[in-house]
């Protein structure tokens, strides 16, 4: 099948850039390729100015979002629990307003692919958390996930 291209360049192109652009256009499988330089015929199908960039002013930019750090003297919940034939505990940072801020689980010896993944997890949330997402989404988006182990806890506090 025919390709081709038609490459409009401004008059300082370099000939290092030409060579460039058809070494680029071989390698992309370009047949043919037509290369104009500004002002090298004395009419040209197509010219115009660039227009100037307009910001409107009425709205302003977004701000990012900044991470809320839990102090370093804060209170945690920590309980153990078994799921299936794991047994493991968990940990949750509060900040002073009593909301999550962190949240760590040990669950298998360091080391094992399941920690690893836990651990990643937990830090992926945490981060999460500090960064402003309701603990809701997560419980919305985990709830009803299935793998092994599974099921509910021995604690009556986390199911």
């Amino acid at each position: 099948g025919a390709i081709s291209k038609t490459v409009n360049l401004p008059e300082t192109v370099s000939v290092d850039e030409v060579s460039q652009l058809l070494l680029d256009a071989w390698k992309l499988g370009v047949k043919a390729i037509a290369i104009y330089r500004d002002n090298c015929k004395v009419a040209q199908p197509l010219s115009g100015k660039a227009d100037k960039l307009v910001v409107d002013p009425a709205v302003p930019p977004v701000p990012l979002t900044q991470r809320r750090r839990l102090p370093e003297d804060r209170t945690e919940i920590g309980r153990k629990f078994r799921v299936g034939d794991y047994e493991g505990y968990i940990h949750v940072g509060l900040y002073e307003d009593g909301t999550p801020g962190d949240i760590f689980v040990d669950i298998a010896k360091d080391g094992t692919t399941i920690a690893g993944l836990m651990n990643s997890l937990c830090i992926a949330v945490s981060m999460g958390l500090q960064y402003g997402v309701p603990p809701e989404v997560y419980v919305s988006k985990l709830t009803h996930m299935r793998f092994e182990p599974s099921g509910m806890t021995n604690d009556a506090d986390i199911r």
